[in-house]
């Protein structure tokens, strides 16, 4: 195989390959210098950022079917407790609610002065509130308010204290409903015997299909 002859000289060309060498350190030298520069400068934008607290969310869902009270903290569920909602003839309000006033003690005006203590006002005169009548928590038994132990309408009071009126809910429900009916939408019924006038697929395709239905079998020959 061919090679190209060496320079004159020795037969090696060291000065030419320790220039080589200097440049090549050189250059990682550089290069190196740049990269603590950009880093150093880079620093102030890697500090961490002030720590924000959260802002807490507290909600008490309400089931007027089970009788229950559930309370949330930052969507964590925290206690069930017992209630006793409106009987027969009265009503407690459904909807989302914000608390409108706390009262530590207060005598219902309406209801010859029946003591409310640690009352959370959400709807009118409509509250949240202790009760006596111990045995009756768990059953409709109360003229609209949302009744409670005495010890968890204390600790319900305190919350609602605690993380403030603007960031409190109270949720009333009725499960007992059907989820169709809840949104305005009674189901369709159908005459005993009869399909329902929508057919199978409702809508105007489920009309063509009841009426093809019939003339099918009004073309039917009789055997």
């Amino acid at each position: 195989m061919y090679r190209p002859p060496l320079a004159a000289g020795n037969g090696t060309d060291h000065e030419g390959t320790e220039m080589k060498t200097m440049k090549g350190l050189f250059g990682v030298g550089l290069f190196g210098a740049l990269i603590l520069a950009g880093s150093a400068m880079a620093l102030p934008a890697q500090a961490s950022p002030v720590s924000r607290p959260r802002t807490a969310e507290l909600e008490a869902v309400i089931d007027l079917r089970a009788q229950r009270m559930q309370v949330y903290i930052n969507d964590a569920l925290k206690y069930t407790w017992k209630v006793s909602t409106a009987r027969p003839g009265y009503v407690t309000p459904k909807g989302s609610y914000r608390p409108i006033w706390l009262a530590r003690m207060h005598y219902s005006r309406k209801y010859d002065n029946a003591p409310m203590p640690h009352a959370v006002f959400f709807h009118g005169g409509h509250a949240v509130h202790g009760t006596s009548s111990l045995k009756q928590l768990g059953r409709p038994a109360s003229h609209g308010c949302v009744r409670l132990h005495p010890d968890n309408a204390q600790a319900f009071f305190s919350l609602v204290q605690k993380y403030g009126k603007a960031n409190s809910k109270i949720i009333v429900v009725d499960h007992s409903r059907p989820a169709v009916a809840q949104r305005g939408n009674p189901p369709p019924r159908a005459a005993s015997g009869r399909p329902s006038p929508r057919g199978r697929n409702g809508g105007m395709a489920g009309y063509y299909e009841v009426v093809a239905s019939a003339l099918a079998r009004y073309m039917t020959p009789t055997p």
